[in-house]
């Protein structure tokens, strides 16, 4: 139990980094938007700050398209990143 109250503020500190991706495809460009420069801000030299932002948009309506082409049964986010992953393996973009 003492380990897990040691983790909380790094569980803490990662949720309130990276939660809102699971919600990605519900937020519109200006939250989005907002998301990317909380994570650009946070790590500067790992993240474009000027392309970040506009491909998470992007990708979030691929996201959407994607779910919505498929029944709510066969739109998982495993099938997502399987159509991501071999878009970018293949080169069919």
């Amino acid at each position: 139990m003492n380990s897990l109250i040691a983790w909380k503020p790094i569980y803490s500190t990662v949720c309130a980094r990276f939660g809102l991706l699971h919600r990605l495809m519900n937020l519109d460009s200006s939250e989005i938007r907002e998301f990317a420069n909380a994570l650009i801000e946070a790590y500067p030299d790992d993240l474009d700050r000027f392309d970040f932002a506009d491909e998470l948009i992007q990708f979030a309506k691929f996201a959407r398209k994607h779910i919505c082409a498929r029944d709510e049964k066969s739109g998982t986010s495993v099938e997502l990143y399987r159509d991501v992953h071999c878009r970018f393996c293949s080169g069919h973009l």
